[in-house]
């Protein structure tokens, strides 16, 4: 038996627009929850940002899921590398709406016999309204019986929180994790592989050259990307760069995947053994920019350097630098403007 709980804090909407959260049917092949959320316009066009928020793919923990216990459950699913230059906004016309569908067992591994608490916040607080619809994914090619009951669902108009659970019975006793990213396919043009073998080679030489960098300990450049020197630190990017150098030319290119949009370059699944990069449209049109890509990418696998998104672009990260160096150097941007300025 599966209980979820949900506790939904859902903000930064704009005047004229309000979340809609209703949880759908996912696709796969284990028991699934997926939410449906809408950005609802009233009688005005509104311009909406969808970057880090819940209306574009999943491509970082910007969800709080919470078990039973307490214990926030780890991300698992999408990271990318975003371009400030490419604007994620768009138009949503007047009494119209904005849809996404989130599938969290592809990005938190949901299992059975628990509760969960699933929040989102951000700025400023707008109000939620939807149906709850309790869902799950075909098991050996046969759908399951339908859920025994819908719950609709309005949020506190002065506290904003929307909390509901649902049982959906003792049939769906068997929970199958879902781990890493989708299954690669190349989709890649044959003028995008060979600007990606290019790229890829170069980022070859970025990471020789930082590794070269390293191996004279303190320096200006590392000051730059990475602050204040620390031998413990040096070591561990010098290991971290050890394991992208050893492990580059295994890595596999699916080009435009499905989580791609205009102001990403490019992403991955950190726990993804085929170590496949998921090239996008910034990808394609910053052609100076694709090898440090590609570290970036690379940097964010857990098996290699495990590196966080703390922050993006040159300025930005050698504030980092200045401000936090432990965080700089587990920062996907820093590791690679270190390599591609060595």
């Amino acid at each position: 038996m599966l209980f979820l709980a949900f506790l939904v804090v859902v903000t930064a909407v704009p005047d004229g627009a309000t979340y809609n959260m209703v949880q759908v049917p996912a696709t796969g092949l284990a028991q699934g929850v997926s939410l449906r959320i809408a950005v609802v316009t009233d009688k005005q066009e509104v311009l909406f940002n969808k970057a880090n928020s819940p209306m574009e793919p999943l491509l970082g923990d910007i969800l709080s899921v919470v078990d039973s216990n307490g214990e926030r459950l780890p991300y698992l699913g999408a990271v990318a590398r975003r371009s400030e230059a490419f604007t994620a906004t768009v138009a949503i016309p007047a009494a119209d709406e904005l849809v996404n569908i989130i599938d969290l067992t592809d990005s938190y591994d949901i299992q059975e016999h628990s509760n969960y608490t699933v929040t989102y916040e951000s700025a400023s607080t707008m109000v939620v309204v939807g149906e709850l619809i309790p869902t799950v994914k075909e098991r050996d090619g046969k759908p399951h019986p339908p859920p025994r009951h819908n719950q609709k669902f309005a949020c506190n108009p002065t506290s904003h929180r929307c909390e509901f659970a649902f049982d959906i019975g003792t049939d769906y006793a068997s929970c199958e994790k879902i781990c890493g990213g989708p299954a690669p396919q190349s989709g890649c043009s044959s003028t995008q592989v060979s600007q990606t073998s290019s790229a890829e080679s170069q980022a070859g030489t970025q990471i020789s050259r930082a590794r070269s960098s390293l191996s004279q300990g303190s320096t200006n450049l590392y000051s730059t990307w990475f602050g204040a020197y620390s031998s413990s630190n040096l070591n561990t990017l010098s290991s971290d760069f050890s394991a992208m150098g050893s492990a580059l030319t295994k890595s596999r290119y699916t080009c435009n995947g499905a989580s791609c949009s205009n102001n990403v370059y490019a992403y991955v699944f950190p726990s993804d053994s085929s170590q496949t990069i998921y090239l996008c449209n910034v990808f394609w049109q910053l052609p100076q920019e694709r090898a440090e890509t590609i570290v970036h990418e690379l940097s964010h696998f857990t098996r290699l350097a495990g590196t966080n998104d703390y922050t993006y672009g040159r300025s930005s990260c050698q504030s980092l630098a200045r401000s936090n160096p432990r965080n700089a150097i587990r920062n996907a941007d820093n590791q690679c403007y270190f390599g591609a300025d060595a």
